[in-house]
């Protein structure tokens, strides 16, 4: 039994990489408009909604490394949103985490 769970967890966190790529693919893009966004708020929204959900994955992987990133990137996120500061300098600092981020994933270092 213990290896079929092995084997399901496994399958699991493969999905849970391949589906972090791309909420960090969106996250960037989603950052990447913010300065000029008209509805900054709501895409600042999605881009915590994304780094959380990795987050929170990370965590349940066992991914420390990962799930510690995710979360200061979301934290910011969600500071800039309840100080209503669309703050470019934030958000610049929140997509170099999503870099360092991508870069775990490629390189297959998650920890």
């Amino acid at each position: 039994m213990t290896n079929s769970w092995d084997a399901k967890l496994a399958e699991r966190k493969v999905k849970f990489l391949a589906k972090s790529r791309e909420r960090l693919n969106a996250a960037s893009k989603l950052l990447s408009a913010l300065p000029e966004s008209s509805d900054w708020k709501e895409d600042a929204r999605l881009v915590f909604k994304h780094l959380h959900q990795i987050g929170g994955g990370g965590g349940l992987y066992g991914m420390k490394e990962l799930c510690d990133l995710a979360i200061e990137a979301e934290t910011m996120v969600q500071a800039a949103i309840q100080n209503d500061q669309n703050d470019e300098k934030c958000f610049e600092k929140v997509q170099s985490f999503i870099g360092r981020l991508e870069q775990m994933l490629v390189e297959d270092q998650v920890r």
